[in-house]
């Protein structure tokens, strides 16, 4: 019953909060990428976390965009495969330099899940990696 719901295209886009001021940067960010996932041709989202919080506000919101919670915690990944279609990706940034990490996240997420050339993919992510805090930066990137 849950799958046949699931399908069903209203409950594909949420209205949830669309009158409401933000007064974090990670649930702006977080109802952004949403909006975008759902209204212009993004093929996943990544969401870089250390306490899953940004995606469980994405997660609120209804999209068919999968959303992958990255992280390189193991009580994180356990916990974001609670939450409505988010996977976890254990990834850790920490040893990149900060240039080759999309490119790093982009490539591992094609070998798990099926991206073809030119896919819009979004990531949201903290400026800073490593320092558990809001997401504060969201980016389109495409598939290459």
């Amino acid at each position: 019953i849950c799958e046949r719901a699931e399908q069903q295209p209203e409950t594909q886009i949420s209205k949830h909060r669309f009158d409401v001021k933000f007064q974090q940067a990670d649930e702006s960010i977080a109802m952004a990428s949403v909006y975008i996932a759902n209204h212009f041709n993004i093929k996943a989202v990544i969401c870089f976390t250390e306490s899953g919080n940004t995606p469980l506000l994405m997660s609120r919101l209804r999209t068919a965009t999968p959303i992958f919670a990255v992280t390189n915690n193991k009580i994180t990944a356990s916990l974001v495969c609670l939450y409505r279609g988010v996977y976890p990706l254990m990834f850790d940034a920490g040893t990149l330099a900060k240039d080759d990490v999309d490119t790093s996240i982009i490539y591992l997420l094609s070998q798990h899940f099926k991206l073809n050339k030119n896919d819009n993919i979004l990531i949201t992510k903290r400026d800073i990696q490593g320092l558990q805090g809001n997401t504060d930066m969201l980016k389109i990137c495409q598939f290459k």
